[in-house]
């Protein structure tokens, strides 16, 4: 609806707008559907967008193909997100117990002891030269062998379209295999997104698109971002005021509510067809919902949470608390339930 607003209201030249879909491989069918539909009717183009890594951190980091298969066949053999990883290799810059007990704030060292100070947690200042070169090196190694594996810019995301996007949740998968590979050198716990730190979102999500934009030689400071968040989700809407640069949301400004889009879908001629089946929305397996929207889902797509459970057993962590994805595919399995609102509003769409 904003798009069309921008472009057939507002009157914006198309040439001043890139409009992108950062694609987690997630979505229901449908959404890739609805948007192909959204390029045909209205003549526009996307820019359709997927988090990637290069081939290179492929064969440098890992020695599993990056698949669901090959993970759900550690989690068989007992290693996990572990078993992914050419652990002989990075255990050579592993962080090791004996360097993280030297201290644990090695960058505050170096920013705030001076030569001469004689007092800082009750040492020299030359007690604490090796402990910020081993630092030093650690980082080194950790960056050449991990960070600079992913290439340039360019490489942290591919273009695809309607028929190349993914739909088997790989860019998900991607991002894990990378985050989790810096949490092993580090030698902290595996991780998966959750309400409190909902890192797919900025990572597969924002980060590809200012990735992308950056890629065409835009500054965050040269353009505006606009996004499509109502009126009536003010929380939304504060929380995407930020100070990295410009952002607009004309929906809000024109005060349109949720009934104002559905008004809106019901005068075009193609809809979203699971528009009335909101606990398909977004992400179809998404934690921020309800427990009985994502057992509705699951009853719909039960691929999407055999491919969360997979991710669960492997990291040893669940994406939202006492609802793991093996007990919503038990209970699908089992009962019919009724839909009930949401209540933390998805901040991806």
């Amino acid at each position: 609806m904003m798009t069309y607003k921008l472009l057939f209201e507002m009157g914006i030249n198309p040439d001043d707008l890139i409009i992108t879909f950062d694609n987690t491989g997630d979505e229901y069918k449908a959404t890739y559907e609805f948007l192909q539909a959204q390029q045909i009717h209205w003549d526009i183009r996307f820019n359709w967008l997927e988090y990637d890594f290069t081939e290179g951190f492929s064969e440098l980091i890992l020695k599993r193909p990056p698949t669901y298969e090959a993970l759900a066949q550690c989690v068989k053999d007992g290693t996990g997100f572990t078993g992914m990883y050419h652990t002989d290799l990075l255990n050579t810059i592993k962080w090791s117990d004996e360097w993280k007990d030297k201290t644990t704030r090695p960058k505050s060292i170096k920013k705030s002891l001076k030569e001469g100070q004689t007092q800082l947690f009750g040492n020299s200042y030359s007690d604490y030269i090796e402990t910020i070169r081993d630092f030093s090196r650690c980082m080194k190694d950790f960056y050449s062998m991990i960070d600079k594996s992913r290439g340039d810019l360019s490489d942290r995301f591919r273009e695809v379209s309607y028929t190349t996007a993914n739909r088997t949740g790989l860019p998900f998968l991607k991002n894990l295999l990378y985050k989790n590979a810096i949490r092993y050198v580090k030698d902290l716990p595996y991780i998966v997104p959750n309400a409190a730190q909902r890192f797919s979102t900025g990572d597969l999500k924002v980060r590809v698109s200012d990735n992308y934009l950056e890629s065409l030689g835009l500054k965050r400071q040269e353009y505006i971002k606009v996004l499509g968040i109502r009126y009536d989700e003010p929380a939304r809407y504060w929380g995407n005021l930020t100070s990295d640069g410009i952002t607009w949301m004309p929906l809000y400004e024109q005060k349109i509510v949720s009934g104002d889009v559905k008004t809106f879908w019901d005068s075009m001629p193609f809809q979203l067809s699971i528009r009335d089946k909101k606990w398909l929305g977004n992400c179809v397996d998404c934690y921020l919902k309800t427990f009985e929207r994502r057992v509705k889902a699951c009853q719909e797509s039960p691929e999407h949470f055999e491919r969360r459970m997979v991710i669960e057993q492997a990291a040893g962590d669940f994406m939202k608390r006492g609802e793991p994805a093996e007990r919503i595919l038990e209970v699908a399995s089992q009962i019919e339930v009724e839909d009930k609102e949401s209540g933390i509003s998805c901040m991806c769409g």
